[in-house]
């Protein structure tokens, strides 16, 4: 067995946009499997996270914060930067100058109200979200980590060739450095200096940490009976997402079946390819209320 330190430095939204191209979600994903697939045996020595804090819009920044808790859950090392907020007026956007110019060339028959809503449109400012600091933060922990011997070997997940000029450093110092990419996109500057290790889907569906939010909807919404202890429901069949097609339930931690109140089938029947069966759901009973009278549980809220 080897005994180069190895660091996995993620740089969490080029490799989630890279990963969402083959319709594996990044955050769905157990990182201490994914090192032990990339590592061959090298010992590990830090997961690293690199991503921009999102602010200013609770809904998606609550869901940002549960998915960075699932990754510390991981033991993984979260670096967070900022997401910056650019307002782009009409004259600086080229689609909206674009249209500008078609409308100055459309004939006068043109209905009124149409050209009145594009000209309005013509008009209006967007705002654009740019993350900072994440990406330098890599190229310099890539270079200062390397130059302290803190590491051997680094696996850089990111297609950004951004990075080229921070792994060419790092390769001068007589460290390796392997670009770890979705199949479905590359880089080929960063290719070009050094060896990229291209991941399919079906390599990273055994490395999963988390139920999806659509199973875990799906669940959820089961219809629930109310005054009887745990009544047992047929099969249920869940229809097959792009992720999990060809991806058996039993291949579930038992952990995750007990979450859900799944029993693990045995094998697979046949006729029912890309689809998770669930054999037997334990319906929990609803508490009655004041009144003695049970009240139905809200199909979209959590058991």
């Amino acid at each position: 067995m080897t005994s180069e330190r190895s660091v996995l430095f993620i740089d969490g939204n080029n490799w989630y946009h890279g990963l969402k191209r083959i319709g594996v979600d990044a955050y769905e994903l157990d990182y201490r499997e994914v090192a032990k697939k990339l590592l061959k045996g090298r010992p590990l020595t830090e997961i690293r996270f690199y991503i921009g804090r999102i602010r200013g819009d609770r809904r998606r920044a609550a869901r940002q914060q549960r998915q960075l808790d699932r990754l510390q859950r991981q033991g993984v090392r979260l670096f967070l930067g900022r997401i910056q907020q650019n307002r782009i007026p009409p004259d600086k956007n080229p689609a909206l100058v674009e249209l500008g110019q078609v409308l100055a060339q459309a004939p006068v028959e043109t209905p009124p109200a149409f050209r009145s809503r594009l000209e309005d449109l013509r008009r209006r400012s967007f705002v654009s979200y740019v993350e900072k600091q994440a990406d330098v933060w890599i190229a310099v922990d890539l270079v200062s980590m390397a130059y302290r011997d803190e590491y051997d070997v680094a696996y850089l997940l990111s297609a950004d060739a951004d990075y080229v000029s921070a792994v060419r450093e790092v390769i001068g110092m007589s460290k390796r450095v392997f670009p770890v990419r979705s199949w479905a996109v590359r880089s080929a500057e960063l290719d070009n200096v050094a060896k990229a290790i291209p991941l399919k889907r079906d390599c990273l569906t055994t490395c999963l940490s988390w139920i999806p939010d659509r199973l875990d909807r799906h669940v959820a919404a089961l219809p629930r009976q109310t005054g009887a202890p745990k009544v047992q429901t047929p099969s249920v069949p869940v229809p097959p997402s792009p992720f999990f097609s060809g991806f058996p339930l039993d291949s579930l931690s038992g952990e995750v079946c007990r979450i859900l109140h799944i029993t693990p089938p045995g094998p697979r029947p046949s006729g029912a390819p890309g689809a998770f069966l669930v054999r037997t759901v334990s319906l929990p009973q609803a508490k009655p209320n004041s009144g003695g009278n049970s009240n139905a549980t809200n199909p979209g809220q959590a058991a």
